[in-house]
């Protein structure tokens, strides 16, 4: 839930709240008392900034490469100390958080219009400085793909990321937590390890916060920390609702745009609870804390009960429940938890709605598209096919076939989980609301119809299948054959580029930008030292935004992928195979300068052969007639 403040007061203001500790000795000597291996539970969503650093050249669609090798060394560090990790990330946003998420969201679109203007404008064309860093796209997911190549243990929450950390803490008897959020101060946790001073590369120094210490700084008991995180404000009881409380507290004036520091804030909170002598903490009591802290707000009275239950652990979020057989769920659940499916998979099919992050694109420009506009039409079929639109009557094996009827689709609305989802995207201009757009469910065109679910997950030898729905997902109408002549991880870039020519609106990739993906993903040899070493020119805004949008793609064809029940291998769609940031944008600016194919390629004929070869298939075309009779030759 988040505790706003909480950490911060602790690290400047709490002597001795944050030691700095030996990690491995600590380790060790937990595994000589419970005789078994430590093992560290890791929140994995705090991850991201630690292995792709704001330091790092994150603008240009990802230093996939360099990624995965830091990746590779925290793993080999944590092994060599003799300790197990454990990653669960946050595999739900609960419906509760929607406004922060939304409002975060924005805040994101704002600074990446104004990291856009920074470009533009600033004299050689810079790389933003830290201050204004975003995550690559796709970071959160391909995160978890690198730990499971590489061999981790790595699981996606069904109910609040936290909340799971601290479960599978709880329930294992682990050796700590390795995170960096509040709610691990409130959490009854022995060990908890601060993310952010992790040296993973320097014998695992680290910091641990004192939960204690900050108890005894404060005149607490450990239990009063949940009523901290109550009136300190969270995810669940925003901070603005509590500042007429806040500056009563502090004798703050009420001011417009002024609250409390939390210097002043945290003591003042202390020395109220303990005015109120809070030896159990009873539904009773907490009845009485919110209506004297809200008074006149009663809306939000029963909000501190539920956020004491959640941080004890005496309720437990709802999982996502699935419109579909039992037998299915049963699979996809299992692979969502193993981070074997991506995520808003089961996230469409429970809650029959779907949230896109803020990428790394200008909302303000009018000429490039976003990728949310561009990829729509593709989510659209991807949703028909997980909602069952278009599915048509199954064959009466003694009548004979019936009539052709489609299921869930109504003529005259959108029902949202027949027909439709809710889709929460940012767009160009408009800020996201907090009300979602419903978005239509279209039927595949394929013979037979809208393939099922249970078909293409349950039922035995259904490869063709599988392959054709993604394919139509895709809306490929590459020549079949040369398709199947490609080598299978130059399909994904040929897939992603024969999209963007053939589906966004506008119009907007030139054959010059298709010659520059093409010749890096050729380059060779695919090094993170060599792609370390690259030096980009300039920052180009319109190269920076092909480069969104061709990772988000690749990202398209991944969750398609695993709707169809990968009919494509998982590890010819990886990023680390198929592009560089700075390769891209090198190739990019030169394509711009007019440069040919071979000098793209640095004059090695066998690449300016793939790529010629790649490019055939892209700018091919085939009727849908050709498409559906190679698809049936192959069952």
């Amino acid at each position: 839930m988040g505790v706003g403040g909480l950490q911060s007061y602790v690290e400047r203001w709490c002597p001795g709240g944050l030691i700095d500790v030996d990690l491995k000795a600590l380790a060790k000597e937990f595994q000589k008392c419970k005789g078994k291996t430590p093992v560290l539970v890791v929140d994995a969503m705090g991850l991201y900034c630690k292995l792709y650093t704001p330091f790092m050249p994150w603008v240009f669609g990802g230093q996939w490469a360099e990624f995965i090798e830091e990746v590779r060394c925290l793993l080999d560090t944590f092994k060599r100390a003799e300790i197990n990790l454990v990653f669960i990330f946050d595999g739900v946003v609960e419906k509760a958080k929607y406004p922060v998420w939304i409002e975060r969201r924005n805040d994101e679109r704002e600074k990446m219009s104004k990291m856009f203007k920074f470009i533009r404008e600033t004299e050689n064309a810079r790389h933003p400085g830290p201050n204004f860093y975003h995550a690559p796209p796709g970071l959160g997911r391909y995160l978890r793909v690198a730990l499971k190549t590489l061999g981790a243990t790595v699981y996606n929450s069904l109910i609040d990321g936290d909340a799971a950390v601290f479960d599978y803490y709880k329930k294992t008897g682990a050796f700590g937590v390795l995170g960096q959020d509040s709610d691990f101060l409130i959490y009854d946790i022995q060990n908890y390890f601060s993310l952010n001073t992790l040296r993973f590369k320097r014998n695992l120094e680290v910091k641990m916060y004192d939960r204690l210490r900050l108890c005894d700084e404060l005149g607490l008991h450990p239990v009063h920390l949940t009523l901290v995180a109550c009136l300190m404000g969270n995810d669940l009881i925003p901070q603005k609702e509590l500042l007429p409380f806040h500056c009563e507290i502090t004798n703050t004036p009420v001011e417009q745009g002024r609250t409390p520091r939390y210097s002043d804030l945290v003591p003042a909170l202390a020395k109220y609870l303990s005015g109120w002598n809070i030896r159990v903490l009873t539904p009773e009591v907490i009845v009485e804390l919110e209506k004297h802290v809200f008074r006149e707000q009663p809306s939000m009275w029963g909000l501190m009960d539920h956020v004491v239950r959640r941080y004890t652990c005496t309720v437990v979020e709802e999982e996502l429940q699935c419109l579909i057989d039992p037998e299915l769920f049963k699979v996809l659940r299992e692979k969502h938890v193993k981070c074997e499916l991506w995520t808003s998979v089961l996230k469409v099919l429970a809650t029959h709605s779907l949230m896109i992050s803020t990428n790394i694109e200008d909302y303000n420009n009018e000429i490039m598209p976003t990728c949310g506009l561009v990829y729509k039409p593709l989510r659209k079929r991807v949703f028909g096919l997980l909602l069952g639109v278009g599915v048509q009557v199954h064959r009466d094996e003694v009548a004979g076939p019936k009539a052709v009827e489609p299921l869930g689709r109504s003529k005259s609305s959108l029902v949202v989980g027949v027909n439709a989802v809710k889709e929460w995207c940012p767009s160009t201009h408009h800020c996201m609301a907090l009300e979602p757009e419903i978005v239509e469910a279209e039927p595949l065109d394929m013979p037979g119809g809208t393939p099922t679910m249970e078909d293409l997950w349950l039922a035995p030898n259904m490869g063709p299948l599988k392959l054709h729905a993604f394919l139509t997902c895709m809306h490929c109408q590459m020549e079949p054959g040369l398709v199947s002549s490609l080598p299978p991880h130059y399909l994904p870039i040929c897939l992603v580029l024969h999209y963007l020519l053939n589906e966004a609106t506008p119009r907007f990739l030139q054959e010059s930008d298709v010659d520059a993906f093409l010749a890096q993903v050729v380059y060779s040899p695919r090094d993170h030292a060599v792609f370390k070493s690259l030096k980009v020119p300039r920052v180009d805004p319109r190269g920076v935004q092909l480069a969104t949008l061709f990772v988000n793609g690749i990202g398209m064809i991944e969750k398609t992928n695993s709707a169809c029940n990968f009919p494509l291998k998982v590890s010819n769609i990886l990023p680390w195979r198929l592009f560089d940031g700075k390769l891209f944008q090198v190739k990019y600016l030169m394509s711009q300068e007019g440069k040919t194919i071979q000098e793209l390629c640095d004059g090695n004929e066998s690449s300016v052969q793939e790529v010629m070869k790649m490019k055939e298939c892209i700018y091919s075309k085939s009727s849908s007639a050709q498409r559906n009779r190679y698809y049936v030759s192959l069952k």
